[in-house]
């Protein structure tokens, strides 16, 4: 089996490259199945909370709180990209994202996209986008 070229998706495993994955993280186009989507949030997050860990830990939380702002701001856009991503991949408009602004709903919103497949006919459209690539590549 021939491996993946960096920065293409491997049709049979579903998985994106860390190259094409850090690329898609500042960008809301697109789509992102939901091992992408739990990957993305969990490393936004967690990069937070690892500053924030850090900070606290050495006890100069007070003199970096300024620096914990910006980051909360990218880390927030950087979710909200992934909602997008995600929103869009189960074929709905990235504007329901304005939904999480709603207090309780916007959980069990956040719990629909960690759960829900993709639609079948989005996923036999990506089979066949696949399939087109394929057939381009072995032309070449």
């Amino acid at each position: 089996m021939k491996a993946a070229k960096p920065g293409t998706k491997d049709a049979r495993s579903g998985d994106v490259d860390e190259e094409t994955f850090f690329a898609r993280l500042l960008n809301p186009k697109g789509r992102s199945t939901r091992s992408q989507y739990i990957l993305a949030f969990l490393a936004a997050v967690g990069s937070f909370l690892l500053a924030f860990i850090i900070l606290a830990g050495t006890g100069t939380m007070y003199v970096y709180a300024d620096l914990l702002i910006p980051l909360g701001a990218v880390v927030y856009v950087l979710v909200v990209f992934a909602h997008i991503r995600r929103l869009h991949d189960l074929g709905r408009s990235g504007w329901l994202v304005l939904v999480f602004l709603v207090p309780f709903v916007n959980f069990i919103v956040f719990l629909h996209l960690l759960t829900s497949p993709a639609p079948e006919d989005l996923q036999k459209h990506r089979s066949e986008m696949t399939n087109i690539i394929e057939q381009v590549k072995k032309g070449q």
